[in-house]
């Protein structure tokens, strides 16, 4: 990988850090527990309830990003990024723009799911 490749990946994992870091402050406003008697307007309780449990989802799922992109950000500075965690082969550029945090190549990846 060239250091204007690592530059862009690095600018776009950190970009991308910032983005769910604010989606987090939103949805934990939605995941707010929903009092008993509080005045839904038109929705019913159901749901809110409902729309809590997929605020509370969606949060665990940023948060799990987050901590991957960290761990990428991380092998920026140590000079891993890019790298296949299994085999250490170079990780497609074309894989790691879909998913800047990958840890593993393509044919890894299919090995391990």
């Amino acid at each position: 990988m060239t250091p204007k490749e690592l530059d862009y990946f690095k600018d776009l994992l950190e970009q991308t850090r910032e983005e769910l870091s604010a989606d987090l402050s939103q949805l934990k406003e939605e995941a707010k527990p929903v009092s008993p008697d509080k005045g839904l307007g038109r929705l019913t309780r159901q749901e809110a309830l409902l729309a809590q449990n997929i605020a509370k989802d969606a949060i665990e799922a940023r948060e799990r990003r987050l901590v991957a992109i960290a761990g990428a950000l991380g092998r920026v500075k140590d000079g891993k990024y890019g790298i296949c965690l299994e085999c250490e082969e170079e990780i497609a550029l074309q894989r790691l723009k879909a998913s800047p945090e990958a840890v593993f190549c393509i044919s890894c990846a299919r090995a391990r799911s």
